[in-house]
C-alpha cells in the first residue's frame, strides 16, 4: 500500500521546511546535546565540516526531482546497499526511505531532496533560515559548516545530532536562485559519511 502522500511546507523565504518524518521528532520536546565530533557553531560559512568529500558517486536506486515553475530538474542516485522506498519521485519535493540497518529493528535513514526558488535572497540568509528552521523541527542545536560545492554549485551545511539519529544537510543555490536542499537523517552508529557523501557526489542537474 502506498504511504501518504509527503509534501514540503515552504516558508515565507522560499526554504522548503519539509515534514519532520524520523523518530527524532516524536521523542520528547527537549534539547539534546551534540556529538562531541560536531564543531561550535560559528558564523556562517567558517565552520569546518566532518564530512569529505571523496567518496565515489552512489551507484543505487535512480531518483528525479522537479520544480515545474523554473523548469529545474536534477536526479541523484541513493546507496545501494540499501533498499530504498521513494515518495512523490519526479515532484519538487522527494521523501527516500531505508529501514535495512543492523543497528536494530527500529533504527532507518531518510533522504529527502527539495527544490525551490528563492525571491532574492542570499546564501548567507538562506543558511541562517534553514539552520534556524531545522532546530525548531528538531528541538536540538545545529551547527552551520564551511560552504562547500557540488558539482560547480555552491551551497551551505548544517549538521547536529539528536540522542538517536544525526543529521546532514546541504543547500545548493544556482544561478538562477533557484535552492536544492538535500537531508540526510541516519541512526547515531551508522557512518554518516557512507550514507551522504555518495548522494551528494550523485547528483546532476539538467543543463
Amino acid at each position: 500500500m502506498r504511504a501518504r502522500r509527503l509534501t514540503p511546507i515552504v516558508a515565507a523565504t522560499g526554504l522548503p521546511m519539509v515534514l519532520a518524518l524520523s523518530a527524532c521528532s516524536s521523542e520528547p520536546r527537549r534539547t539534546m546535546d551534540l556529538q562531541p565530533a560536531i564543531p561550535t557553531p560559528q558564523s556562517p560559512g567558517t565552520a569546518t565540516p566532518t564530512i569529505a568529500s571523496t567518496i565515489a558517486p552512489a551507484t543505487g536506486k535512480l531518483v528525479a526531482v522537479l520544480e515545474e515553475t523554473t523548469n529545474t530538474a536534477a536526479t541523484l542516485r541513493l546507496p545501494k546497499h540499501a533498499r530504498w522506498s521513494v515518495f512523490d519521485e519526479g515532484s519538487s519535493g522527494v521523501v527516500c526511505e531505508a529501514f535495512d540497518f543492523p543497528l536494530g529493528p527500529k533504527t532507518f535513514a531518510h533522504v529527502r531532496v527539495s527544490i525551490v526558488p528563492q525571491l532574492g535572497t542570499g546564501l548567507d540568509e538562506i543558511t541562517e533560515t534553514a539552520r534556524d528552521a531545522r532546530q525548531t523541527q528538531m528541538q536540538t542545536p545545529l551547527t552551520i559548516g564551511k560552504n562547500r560545492a557540488i558539482n560547480s554549485i555552491d551551497g551551505y551545511v548544517i549538521q547536529g545530532a539528536t540522542g538517536r539519529f544525526q543529521f546532514y544537510e546541504w543547500g545548493g543555490l544556482n544561478s538562477k536562485n533557484v535552492l536544492t536542499v538535500l537531508s540526510f537523517t541516519v541512526p547515531r552508529g551508522a557512518n554518516l559519511a557512507d550514507w551522504a557523501e555518495p548522494v551528494l557526489e550523485s547528483i546532476r542537474w539538467r543543463k
